[in-house]
């Protein structure tokens, strides 16, 4: 693993806790060409750019994730929710197909969102005889939504430090190196005696503190 790919590495960690995904998934991104790492660039790019026929990733064998489904309710063209039985309860989920960015603009919205997916309608029409118009639910929805992606994300991390024996190395060297251009000194109190060795930054100056007589 070269200097650059360590570099991206410590820096999505340093930001993956904190960040919105928009920011450390580019940064991921990079990571998994520079690592050449195929199917995690795949996953990257159908979150960010969406999981659209449009997406050069979305390939036929590709299914919109399970962690990407919110619940709700289907309305007809009048605004009417469909009442189902209990043994279609999973007609009243839907998976978003929408990349990261636009997802995390979604959830902050305070009226219930409503979308429109062509396969959903033509299910109901063929399968259930029923004509529904279009899927609402609450934005609230898609902070779940977002929690599984970022897990799914420190998954992918964690199982490239496993793969790269160098990496952990790496890691634990910068855990424990002492802090860079630091340097110890001696704080005299007077008749020779001290309070031992400090570490501080250059910025700070060196302290030379004397009893006076």
């Amino acid at each position: 693993m070269n200097k650059s790919s360590l570099t991206l590495y410590q820096d999505l960690l340093g930001q993956i806790n904190t960040a919105p995904l928009s920011q450390t998934m580019p940064i991921a991104l990079r990571l998994a060409r520079e690592l050449r790492q195929s199917d995690f660039e795949k996953w990257l790019r159908l979150e960010i750019g969406g999981y659209f026929n449009t997406n050069s990733a979305m390939t036929d064998d590709v299914k919109v994730p399970e962690y990407r489904s919110v619940a709700g309710q289907h309305l007809d063209r009048y605004g009417r929710p469909f009442v189902v039985s209990s043994n279609i309860q999973f007609v009243n989920s839907m998976p978003l197909q929408n990349g990261i960015d636009e997802l995390e603009k979604l959830v902050n919205r305070t009226e219930m969102l409503i979308i429109q997916n062509p396969a959903s309608i033509e299910f109901f029409r063929e399968t259930l005889n029923v004509e529904v118009f279009a899927f609402h639910f609450s934005p609230l929805e898609i902070s779940g939504v977002l929690s599984s992606i970022k897990l799914k994300l420190n998954d992918w991390l964690y199982d490239i430090r496993n793969s790269y024996p160098e990496l952990s190395s790496a890691l634990e060297r910068e855990a424990t190196a002492p802090l860079e251009n630091s340097h110890s000194i001696h704080i005299n109190l007077g008749n020779g005696s001290s309070v031992g060795n400090l570490v501080v930054a250059n910025s700070i100056a060196r302290v030379c503190m004397q009893n006076r007589p």
